[in-house]
């Protein structure tokens, strides 16, 4: 548990962090995630800090309100009925049970969307790992880092990494365990090259611009061949945190700039091209900031086209 940061958060037993091949993609994780969040808040004068061993009912409501809030109101009205149908046939999780064997569960036993609520009822199989947390033998994930990111593989590094902040703030994981964990099946990112390229470098990445931490790692090999991972988590340093405020609000500005850029083409008779150079050398750019700056300007396009 990282008792430095005091931002609104969810503990999760152990076993629900250590778990393997959970199978539920980034949305169907922040529903888990909201759901997780709200059960402990509906408990009468819960503290999770305070009180880490507690009961309560497996049922929880979220208000459509939050839930428009967090995914916006076109995505509840399209796509969160096949979310839901997805988690109540699908989610699955495979939990190392006291006996020190592997069982699969499945994560919900009801969900369902009415319009006006998302209703979650967690299943009676994982109960006693989501309604009793035993001291020092659970992780505490700040809810707002998970509703930032956008993988859920970032999502489950962040989780698999946070449960030692406190402790050696390093772990080890063979090559295959951390496919597990990962929930990478046999058919994807076979070539060891493809697996840290989009399941842990591109998360990574996401992880350290986007959240309080910062994650890394080495490969471990045995001969020549990588068969293992060693990975760090640290608190990014105040000093840290001004640097990439001071970064994200340099991209905001030149965002901005972007979304007016046919106007600045037209106005100053210049060619697209030349603008964007000139763009790029005023707030002194790198090619790959630059990059970020173009990718966010169209997805916002993109985004108010459809509205």
């Amino acid at each position: 548990m990282d008792k430095y940061d005091r931002r609104p958060a969810v503990f999760q037993n152990n076993a629900l962090i250590d778990c393997k091949n959970r199978t539920m993609n980034e949305k169907q994780t922040k529903l888990y995630y909201l759901g997780l969040r709200k059960m402990v808040s509906d408990l009468p004068n819960s503290s999770q800090e305070k009180r880490p061993e507690f009961t309560g009912s497996l049922m929880v409501y979220i208000p459509k309100s939050e839930l428009v809030s967090r995914f916006g109101a076109k995505w509840v009205q399209n796509d969160l009925y096949k979310e839901v149908d997805v988690m109540m046939s699908k989610a699955k999780i495979k939990i190392k049970t006291d006996n020190g064997k592997w069982a699969l569960f499945n994560i919900f036993s009801y969900v369902t969307y009415e319009g006006e609520k998302l209703t979650i009822k967690f299943s009676d199989d994982i109960a006693p790992y989501v309604l009793h947390l035993t001291k020092g033998c659970f992780t505490k994930v700040p809810l707002d880092d998970v509703m930032k990111l956008k993988s859920v593989y970032s999502v489950r590094l962040l989780e698999l990494m946070l449960k030692v902040i406190n402790g050696t703030k390093k772990r080890k994981f063979t090559y295959e365990d951390l496919r597990d964990f990962l929930n990478v099946t046999d058919g994807e990112y076979k070539r060891i090259d493809s697996f840290k390229q989009k399941v842990l470098d591109a998360p990574i990445k996401e992880v350290n611009e986007k959240t309080e931490y910062l994650l890394d790692y080495e490969p471990t090999r045995t001969g020549r061949k990588i068969t293992g991972f060693d990975m760090t988590i640290k608190r990014k340093t105040g000093r840290e945190k001004q640097e990439q405020a001071k970064e994200e609000k340099k991209i905001s500005a030149v965002v901005k700039s972007l979304m007016k850029l046919d106007e600045v083409v037209k106005t100053a008779g210049i060619s697209e091209k030349e603008a964007l150079k000139s763009l790029q050398a005023k707030y002194q750019l790198t090619d790959k900031e630059m990059m970020v700056a173009l990718k966010e300007a169209k997805r916002l396009k993109k985004a108010i086209s459809a509205l």
